[in-house]
């Protein structure tokens, strides 16, 4: 299946002055899917539209299966037509006035393909996406989650070697959202597509993807899987966008090979990424709040701070802390008291990057 390979290769591409993509590489293997992951403004949604066809960049090749789609230098650009890709938009994008098995097909009609095929594959898709049944119906006369499915199904019917998809769950309400994330991953590879995902949510990339761009102002951040990009952020940047963080400032040194982030009246021990030095330098200390471990006495890397109030979530507690007139948080599975407690750390849970 190598011949499915999506090769895009510095990619540039710019709105007036703006440069929105600026340089963007990275390769999308068969049966892979890869998420665009990032705050608004990133590059993520241009990205994709570029591969799509959708967007003309200044500077760039993309190939899939070895066939040039987008080549700069000798001024290959085929139309969005013609490079056979699915797209699913954030809107779903469902013709009102067609059935949902019209609504399907469609892209197997304009491809010619037999009515006794057409039928065959579109009753298939239906069955796995769990509207077996619903064929007949129009798109008001289904819900949100099940539209979704559909322009979906419109997209996989006629089994595109890679699909695109642009926010694709950011119109369902949040409990859709978590049930559609897991059918959603298992139909992808179900038809044995590849897929590029484009996201701001990250528990959404990393639930879906095998890989994670992260994009920052029109260029990769960090990529890896869900597990590299979570627990091992090679930058501030990075560490501050996954996650729910506590930071702190304060100035680091090495002593005895471990760094030693210290504050007004605390200290706390950790890993010091994206530098090596010797001398005391400021930096932010990062740790997740799903490590924080409150206790009520000092351990062996902890800090002292005040506990304002405990809010209930359901499956959880959430600390409001302060420390220095920094706000903090912790999560437990009971009510506390407001008071003095320590947060405890492994030195290895705090991230310390240089500013």
């Amino acid at each position: 299946m190598t011949e499915d390979h999506l090769v895009v290769t510095d990619i540039h591409k710019s709105l007036g002055a703006l440069a929105v993509l600026k340089g963007i590489s990275f390769t999308l293997k068969p049966g892979e899917i890869v998420s665009l992951l990032g705050h608004s403004g990133s590059g993520k949604t241009t990205l994709l539209r570029a591969v799509a066809g959708l967007e003309t960049p200044e500077l760039g090749s993309i190939t899939m299966g070895g066939e040039s789609l987008l080549d700069s230098n000798t001024g290959i650009n085929l139309p969005p037509e013609r490079r056979g890709l699915g797209l699913v938009f954030q809107s779903y994008a469902l013709w009102p006035h067609r059935t949902v098995f019209d609504n399907i097909a469609y892209g197997l009609a304009l491809r010619k393909t037999p009515q006794h095929q057409i039928k065959a594959r579109v009753e298939e898709v239906l069955a796995k996406i769990g509207l077996a049944g619903l064929g007949t119906r129009y798109p008001h006369q289904i819900s949100g989650g099940q539209q979704q499915r559909v322009a979906l199904a419109r997209a996989i019917v006629y089994r595109p070697p890679v699909l695109l998809l642009d926010e694709p769950l950011s119109n369902l309400d949040a409990k859709l959202r978590e049930e559609a994330r897991i059918w959603l991953r298992e139909l992808i590879q179900q038809f044995n597509l590849s897929a590029l995902y484009v996201t701001h949510d990250q528990v959404e990339a990393m639930a879906v993807s095998d890989r994670i761009l992260f994009l920052r102002n029109g260029t990769i951040q960090q990529q890896g899987t869900p597990e590299d990009i979570y627990l091992q952020p090679t930058s501030a940047v990075s560490a501050e966008f996954m996650g729910v963080n506590n930071i702190l400032s304060g100035e680091v040194i090495i002593k005895d090979g471990t760094a030693v982030l210290t504050g007004a009246g605390w200290r706390l021990a950790g890993q010091l990424r994206g530098a090596s030095t010797d001398q005391t330098i400021t930096a932010k200390g990062f740790f997740r709040v799903e490590r924080s471990r409150l206790c009520s006495k000092e351990g062996s890397n902890s800090i002292e701070v005040d506990v304002l109030r405990s809010v209930f979530l359901g499956e959880r507690y959430e600390y409001v802390l302060r420390l220095a007139g920094v706000s903090l948080r912790a999560w437990g599975v009971k009510r506390l008291d407001p008071g003095r407690y320590w947060i405890d750390m492994r030195p290895e849970d705090v991230w310390i990057f240089p500013d």
